[in-house]
C-alpha cells in the first residue's frame, strides 16, 4: 500500500513539474509575442479628430521617410496663351534638380536649387544667387518664369506635406461645409493648407502674399516607397498676370544609390 502511496506522489510530483513548466513556457512565449508585435506594428496613428500636436507629429515623422525621389512630369501652363513642356527632376537632403524640355525633346533650362542657393540656366537667363536676387532677377529680366514655381517645387520635394521647419506656430481649425466634406485647416500667418480628415493628406494651399492669390490643389496620391505622393497638382495664380499650371507625374521613383 505504501509502494502505491508513494507511485501516486511522484506522478503527482511529475504533473505538477509539468504543469509549472507549460507556464513558464507559456508565459515567454506571450512575451516574445508581445516584444515581436511592438517591433512589427507601425506607431499609433493620430485619432480621428487628431490636435494640432498629433498633426504636427505626424507629418514631420512622414517628412522623415521621405526618400530621394526622381520622376518625369508633364507642365501645362495657361496664361496668355496655352504652353507645356516636360521636366525630369529628381530630389533628396533639401536639394532640387530639375531639367525643362519642350515637346520635342530641346532643352528648355536647368534649374538647381537648394534651401538657400539657386540656379537657372536657359537659352533666355543665366543666374546663380539666392532666392531673393532671383525674384528681382525674374522681375527685372521680364522672365516667363514665376518665383512661385519655388514655392511650388519645395511641395513637390516634401511629397506634398506643410513645411513645418518655420518658426511660426500654425493654429487648427475644423470645417464641415465649404467643400462638402470634413477638413482640417492649418492656418499659417501667409497660407492655410486645407487637409482631408479622414485620410489626413494635403488637398488644398492657399498662399496670400503681397496682394497675390496662389491656390494650389494635390490629388491622386499615391504610394512611391514608404509615403504617399500626389501624382496631379493644379496651381492658380491671381494677380495682374493671371496663370494656371497644370502638373501630372507621369511617374515618380525612389532613387537607389
Amino acid at each position: 500500500m505504501s509502494c502505491l502511496w508513494y507511485s501516486l506522489a511522484m506522478q503527482s510530483g511529475v504533473i505538477k513539474t509539468i504543469k509549472m513548466f507549460r507556464q513558464k513556457a507559456l508565459f515567454i512565449l506571450l512575451m516574445l509575442l508581445v516584444g515581436c508585435t511592438q517591433a512589427i506594428l507601425p506607431p499609433t496613428a493620430p485619432s480621428p479628430d487628431p490636435t494640432l500636436e498629433e498633426l504636427i507629429s505626424l507629418y514631420r515623422k512622414q517628412q522623415d521617410e521621405i526618400p530621394p525621389l526622381k520622376g518625369l512630369m508633364k507642365v501645362t501652363i495657361t496664361d496668355k496663351i496655352d504652353q507645356g513642356f516636360w521636366a525630369k527632376w529628381h530630389s533628396q537632403k533639401g536639394t532640387i534638380e530639375i531639367d525643362g524640355y519642350d515637346l520635342f525633346g530641346g532643352t528648355l533650362f536647368k534649374l538647381r536649387m537648394s534651401e538657400s542657393k539657386v540656379s537657372l540656366a536657359s537659352q533666355d537667363n543665366n543666374f546663380q544667387g539666392s532666392r531673393k536676387e532671383l525674384e528681382q532677377y525674374l522681375i527685372s529680366h521680364d522672365s516667363l518664369i514665376r518665383i512661385e514655381w519655388l514655392t511650388l517645387l519645395d511641395w513637390i520635394a516634401r511629397g506634398g506635406l506643410p513645411d513645418l521647419s518655420m518658426s511660426e506656430r500654425p493654429t487648427l481649425r475644423k470645417d464641415v461645409s465649404s467643400k462638402g466634406g470634413r477638413y482640417l485647416v492649418l492656418s499659417f500667418s501667409k497660407q492655410d493648407v486645407w487637409i482631408e480628415q479622414k485620410s489626413l493628406r494635403i488637398v488644398d494651399v492657399m498662399f496670400y502674399n503681397l496682394g497675390k492669390f496662389t491656390g494650389m490643389r494635390l490629388s491622386d496620391y499615391r504610394p512611391v516607397g514608404q509615403i504617399f505622393f500626389p501624382f496631379f497638382i493644379r496651381v492658380e495664380l491671381h494677380d495682374t498676370n493671371p496663370m494656371l499650371m497644370e502638373i501630372v507625374f507621369k511617374e515618380v521613383k525612389v532613387m537607389t544609390e
